[in-house]
């Protein structure tokens, strides 16, 4: 409070609420929320007492009152000084097992659905060619399968290269597999608090507009 926030000009602390895993301060913002936000982080870094605490702003995360529901007032924006002790998320030995069993059996389910597009076509006869064992059908389906595939992989990597653009930890992504579809997506989690919601924003639409984009193209 002392160090960071009053001299920053942009907080005034009217009360402080402590906790073992961190510390709400509360108080009238001289500024906007980015500018708050821009002022901790040149600051902090210069405080040895600060070594390790995530300085965050948003929202009061304590339910307005029935009172003040009514009155209109909305939410406060607040600083939140989380204690070195709460650590960020990490990726399991298990997580990394699960991404790799979920792509190869995403794999086989865009191919199969890759295969259903043409099962009917010619009046069945790539269906009675794979019941005979002939897997030239396959082949014939592999560039639909390699469209799909491709697209899933620019889609996380645009994750990804926002997520390192904007200073966001994100996990692996873990493929959902789909019978109907080939897949439904990936599941990725976010391993740390994004340091504001233009970031988070950032990162999540990324993926879609390149491959949308990509699919357009």
């Amino acid at each position: 409070r002392r160090c960071v926030l009053e001299p920053s000009g942009a907080f005034y602390v009217l009360s402080v609420q402590q906790s073992p895993l961190g510390t709400i301060f509360r108080g009238n913002l001289r500024a906007a929320p980015s500018a708050l936000l821009e002022a901790l982080d040149e600051r902090a870094p210069h405080e040895a007492d600060l070594e390790g605490v995530r300085l965050l702003v948003l929202s009061d995360p304590v339910p307005r009152t029935a009172q003040q529901l009514q009155a209109g007032e909305e939410a406060v924006p607040v600083v939140l000084a989380l204690s070195p002790a709460v650590r960020p998320l990490r990726v399991s030995g298990g997580e990394l097992g699960l991404a790799a069993l979920s792509l190869g059996a995403t794999g086989l389910t865009t191919l199969g659905y890759a295969l259903s597009s043409f099962l009917l076509a010619n009046d069945g006869q790539l269906l009675e060619a794979l019941n005979a064992g002939d897997t030239s059908p396959v082949a014939t389906a592999l560039p639909i399968a390699a469209g799909i595939g491709a697209l899933l992989v620019l889609h996380e990597g645009a994750h990804a290269a926002a997520a390192a653009a904007r200073g966001v930890r994100i996990a692996p992504p873990v493929p959902v597999p789909s019978l109907q579809l080939g897949c439904f997506g990936c599941v990725t989690r976010v391993l740390d608090f994004p340091r504001s919601r233009a970031a988070l924003y950032d990162v999540a639409a990324s993926g879609p507009y390149v491959a949308l984009a990509a699919s357009l193209a």
